[in-house]
């Protein structure tokens, strides 16, 4: 099995997702930075010539910005390629793969957990995804009452949050917004806290650009919470049904409903030890290790060894 991975490197999820397949026969090719080099016509020949000389068995493509189909569709039939789709968590991408494309894959990874069931309604084989996670348990001294690693940008409502907290007397916090830091550094801030904060809205704007008119916003399933809850950290997140049915309320996570409910709450367990550490002593260990680097990495590795070809007939693309 040779992977080739069509990805945005901009993606920080995505790259470690490319680093669970990081051996000699797997390569992957930043898509964005190639088109600002090459034509769509030099872009295929590339392709064309690295498939063949890597002997390429399944190529992964997550970026579906600025892409031509056509390439795929080519590539495909010429070396019959399993072709495999890391679906964004945005509904967009729903409505732009229902127009024609679905049939192009033969399995769609989604992050969107609500996505799976549209996406087999359609035929497509679809499975659940979240990045790997670091799983670990042990306790070091606190530094911070409150802290937050994630983005901000397109996200007024979060940054305006966040500013609120900060304004909380005799509370430290620590909140790093848009800054690419290494899971070593995430994690130690998030076991250096006392309360780690999970965002689930994501601003459509980040996935197509500052140029997108409605700028939609979507509540979608974070893969930070395995982290914070993986990390021993007592976790408030916004409320989200799809957050709510993965991680029950009071099992290491609080949820919370609009700012003036997280800042009470940040005040009683930042102020009560006791309840927050109740919390914390019911995080479901079992549950959370099937998100751990070994877990997710043999299960990928098993389905797509033993992935099938979908034996559908190429679309046609407009």
């Amino acid at each position: 099995m040779n992977i080739l991975f069509v990805v945005d490197n901009s993606s920080f999820d995505m790259l470690r997702f490319v680093n669970l397949f990081n051996t000699r026969n797997n390569i992957s090719v930043d898509v964005q930075k190639l088109l600002k080099k090459k034509e769509i016509s030099e872009l295929q020949e590339f392709l064309y010539r690295l498939i063949k000389k890597k002997k390429i068995t399944h190529l992964i493509i997550q970026t579906l910005q600025n892409f031509n189909w056509e390439i795929l569709i080519y590539l495909k039939k010429e070396f019959n390629l399993k072709l495999i789709l890391i679906s964004p968590d945005c509904p967009y991408n729903y409505d732009t793969l229902n127009g024609g494309i679905l049939e192009l894959f033969d399995l769609l990874y989604t992050f969107h957990i609500d996505y799976v069931k549209k996406y087999r309604k359609k035929g497509i084989n679809t499975k659940f995804f979240t990045e790997p996670k670091f799983i670990n348990y042990i306790n070091i001294k606190k530094k911070f009452d409150i802290s937050f690693v994630g983005r901000g940008k397109y996200r007024d409502e979060r940054k305006k949050i966040l500013n609120e907290l900060k304004n909380l007397k005799n509370i430290k916090t620590k909140f790093l917004l848009d800054q690419e830091i290494s899971d070593y550094k995430m994690n130690k801030i998030i076991k250096q806290s006392k309360i780690h904060l999970n965002f689930t809205d994501t601003s459509s704007a980040t996935i197509l650009g500052s140029g997108w008119a409605n700028k939609r916003k979507v509540y979608s399933f974070k893969g930070r919470i395995i982290n914070i809850l993986g990390a021993n950290t007592f976790c408030l997140s916004q409320n989200d049904s799809v957050t709510k049915k993965l991680f029950p309320n009071g099992k290491g996570v609080i949820y919370f409903n609009n700012t003036e409910d997280l800042k009470k709450k940040v005040l009683f367990y930042i102020n009560n030890d006791k309840e927050r550490l109740k919390i914390i002593s019911k995080i479901d260990k079992k549950y959370l290790s099937n998100f751990s680097h070994k877990t997710v990495k043999k299960r990928l590795i098993t389905e797509l060894k033993n992935l099938r070809f979908s034996h559908k007939k190429n679309p046609k693309v407009n």
